[in-house]
């Protein structure tokens, strides 16, 4: 057998699935979430220590981000009728992550697991009240991990539908960081973007721009330079910015001595998040991390265009994020 479930509490499970060659991964049924990611016994992620704390932190680790990733105004209309989401924080006016730590993060999803010749499939699914944290409409939501078993690959697909209109954005919050590195200064990065989202001060997607060079990764560069600068001349303090694709795929590449990871999506956009908020918790990977301990890359809808997220009935909410991991000589 490939994968192992082990119960955690009465609700939530951890299961471990090891796809033959490199790769093993253990999931979560809370929040739909990736707990560890392993190429042999190697870490590719920040990974909690204590697992109640993986369920409980509010900085996403691993999670599905939903039922919509990122900040979205409170009010606004769909099909007519008026809406209010839950403000996250008092007067931003703006939802983050569909709810914060009453979104879809924090809920104990159903779960199966399929093991077949070629795959392991994980999934889990949710379905969604009108009202949830003021979001209209109830849907029906299925997050589908699929582990290759003939290469180190895998798959996460988002699908959903709605019985009445609603907003819908998945995505997914794991921190990469490859082999315990103590900070992410040396990793490149790459992708074909070449606008990205205008924000207010509190990172309210207000328009679209091109990028700035410091945040043009359009060629191979080193995340240390622009995120040195950002911390330097602007508030935001690390790299926490929306980007656009300029092609029919999302491509990026992250990589460092050990590791590459290439990410290919059919979503058109994309948040990546440094993290410096040195959130008091407890890793797997070291205890003497410092600021850049990890990179969560978050391909999603873009939230500033509202009607990209409307999920009609009758219609299908269907995409895919593939990661493949290569371990460098």
């Amino acid at each position: 057998m490939n994968f192992k479930i082990t119960p955690f509490d009465k609700k939530n499970v951890f299961i471990e699935v090891n796809n033959g060659l490199n790769l093993k991964m253990t999931f979560c049924n809370f929040g739909a979430s990736v707990y560890s990611i392993y190429y042999d016994n190697e870490p590719l992620n920040l990974i909690i220590k204590d697992k109640e704390q993986f369920l409980k932190s509010n900085q996403f680790y691993g999670k599905t981000l939903g039922p919509v990733a990122g900040r979205m105004l409170c009010d606004g209309q769909i099909n007519g009728e008026e809406y209010h989401l839950t403000e996250t924080n008092e007067g931003t006016n703006f939802s983050l992550h569909g709810g914060f730590m009453n979104s879809l993060s924090f809920k104990t999803w159903k779960y199966s697991v399929k093991d077949n010749k070629n795959e392991i499939r994980v999934i889990f699914s949710y379905k969604e009240k009108d009202g949830f944290n003021g979001f209209p409409g109830s849907s029906s939501i299925k997050v589908i991990y699929s582990l290759s078993k003939t290469k180190n690959s895998f798959k996460i697909n988002f699908v959903g539908s709605a019985k009445t209109p609603a907003f819908l954005n998945l995505s997914n919050h794991i921190y990469w960081n490859f082999a315990n590195s103590k900070d992410l200064n040396d990793y490149y990065l790459k992708m074909n973007a070449n606008t990205y989202g205008y924000l207010r001060d509190d990172l309210l997607i207000i328009g679209v721009d091109d990028v700035p060079p410091f945040l043009d990764f359009q060629r191979s560069k080193k995340i240390k330079g622009s995120a040195d600068f950002i911390k330097k001349n602007l508030p935001i303090g690390t790299i926490d910015n929306t980007f656009l694709f300029d092609g029919k795929k999302g491509n990026a590449c992250l990589k460092n001595k050990e590791y590459t990871l290439k990410l290919v999506t059919d979503l058109p956009a994309m948040n990546i998040y440094l993290d410096s908020s040195m959130t008091p918790v407890i890793f797997l990977n070291r205890n003497d991390f410092v600021e850049r301990r990890g990179i969560a890359l978050e391909p999603q809808l873009f939230t500033f265009d509202t009607d990209s997220m409307k999920l009609l009935p009758g219609q299908k909410y269907n995409h895919k994020i593939i990661y493949t991991i290569k371990k460098n000589k």
